[in-house]
């Protein structure tokens, strides 16, 4: 038996099943962009015609059941006979038009920050985090702001394990990224912090790519501050008017939670300079390898590539060999060689060694090419991965993979992180070549 529910606030529709459904039925919801909701223990997709039709036929033609409230409650204002509710979205702690936002009292919003607040941020929910979230309040709502923002609180970017802004301002034409800082002098870590927020938005976010990105450090224990550093502007509470004012009194509305739920993806001129850094630049120690094996190796990887991709097949291949043989050389050079161009075959090298990541990552001046493992599986357990479209993987050091015992002891789940990549590849790929 199955039933569907229609979640209009997302344009989504959603289906759930007494028991799992048939591979039929599983590849014919792939085939059309539903994708598995590990929290909700639905399929999901957005409404259109084939969506909606398959839902149909799946549940017998049957009526969808009443419209239900999202996961996380919504926590409205009364003001006169209008009832304001937050725009709720997965992604943050609080989102809303300025109209709403500014109709909100203090403690429904503190009260809305902790319902949402859960363990993907990585600072805990203490008395120190809700004073901070008391004074951006406070200095939000005395600033001077225009309705055709949307406003978004703690929006955690994705892939980037709970790294998230305090404030975005979102228009048609603008992302307006506002740190908060309860100090009276101007940091570096804190301007390059910003600055780092706002290079990802930029340069990954899809939803972005239309808009200028405009990156804000606000101090708001000191007075008459209005400088750029690096280019991100610094202001001080008082004078945050002035960079709103510059920014979004003549933009239009857009809608933000299609804004918050956008693909993650590097830019093409980014892709570009990745693929011309690989061709040109040298590697420290890892292209010194002259093992005769490798490129017999790459040339039998790019035929399994071939094949996995024509018959739409998930395939492993496991490469062994002595320390320096060469198998991280193996790796990163495959991930390179085969992804193409045109998007076709989208590639990447996953390690779960955090200082090996950091330096492929400096080597390359990217990470189009190498990531982490634990961000990539923790984005697929928290929010789907809808956007995942990397082929080819390579595993780093797959022997030295979690298993179910580690992942309980890291309050992960009671799975392995093998596991956990073979469900992302069968539910976001519909074929796959891994390396390991």
């Amino acid at each position: 038996m199955a039933r569907y529910e229609l979640n209009d606030d997302l344009n989504g529709v959603e289906i759930y099943f007494d028991s799992m459904p048939d591979e039929s039925i599983r590849n014919e919801m792939k085939a059309i962009n539903y994708r598995w909701h590990r929290a909700k223990k639905c399929w999901y997709a957005k409404q259109n015609e084939d969506t909606m039709a398959l839902a149909k036929r799946v549940c017998g033609e049957t009526e969808p059941a009443p419209k239900v409230a999202k996961t996380k409650p919504a926590v409205a204002k009364v003001v006169a006979v209008q009832t304001v509710e937050p725009i709720m979205n997965e992604r943050c702690c609080y989102s809303n038009s300025v109209l709403g936002f500014l109709k909100e009292t203090e403690s429904n919003f503190i009260k809305a920050m902790k319902a949402a607040f859960n363990d993907e941020y990585v600072l805990s929910l203490g008395p120190e985090q809700v004073a901070a979230w008391k004074d951006c309040f406070k200095v939000m709502q005395s600033t001077p702001l225009y309705d055709c923002a949307g406003i978004i609180f703690e929006y955690a970017l994705p892939y980037e394990s709970g790294r998230r802004p305090d404030v975005l301002l979102v228009t048609k034409e603008h992302v307006v990224i506002l740190e908060f800082k309860m100090k009276n002098r101007i940091l570096e870590a804190d301007v390059d912090q910003v600055a780092a927020y706002a290079r990802d938005i930029r340069e990954y976010h899809f939803e972005s790519r239309d808009k200028s990105v405009v990156p804000v450090l606000v101090l708001t224990r000191t007075t008459d501050v209005d400088e750029i550093v690096n280019d991100v502007h610094i202001v001080s509470a008082d004078n945050l008017s002035i960079i709103i004012d510059d920014y979004t009194e003549d933009d239009t509305k857009t809608d933000i939670n299609a804004w918050m739920d956008s693909k993650y993806e590097p830019l093409p001129t980014i892709v570009e300079s990745a693929r011309n850094f690989m061709d040109h630049a040298e590697l420290p120690n890892i292209r010194r390898v002259n093992s005769t094996c490798i490129p017999k190796t790459l040339d039998s990887l790019r035929k399994l590539t071939a094949y996995a991709k024509k018959n739409k097949k998930h395939t492993i291949a496991f490469v062994t060999g002595v320390p320096g043989a060469g198998k991280t050389y193996l790796g990163l050079q495959y991930v390179y060689d085969i992804r193409e161009k045109d998007g076709q075959v989208n590639s990447v090298y996953l390690s779960g060694n955090g200082p090996l990541v950091k330096v492929l990552t400096d080597a390359l001046n990217s990470n189009v090419f190498v990531k982490d493992l634990h961000k990539v599986e923790n984005e697929f357990l928290r929010n789907g991965s809808l956007d995942f479209n990397s082929n080819v993987i390579v595993f780093d050091e797959g022997q030295r993979a979690w298993n179910i015992e580690q992942m309980k002891a890291k309050k992960r789940g009671d799975f392995s992180e093998p596991d956990v990549m073979i469900q992302l590849a069968e539910e976001c790929l519909d074929w796959l070549m891994s390396l390991t």
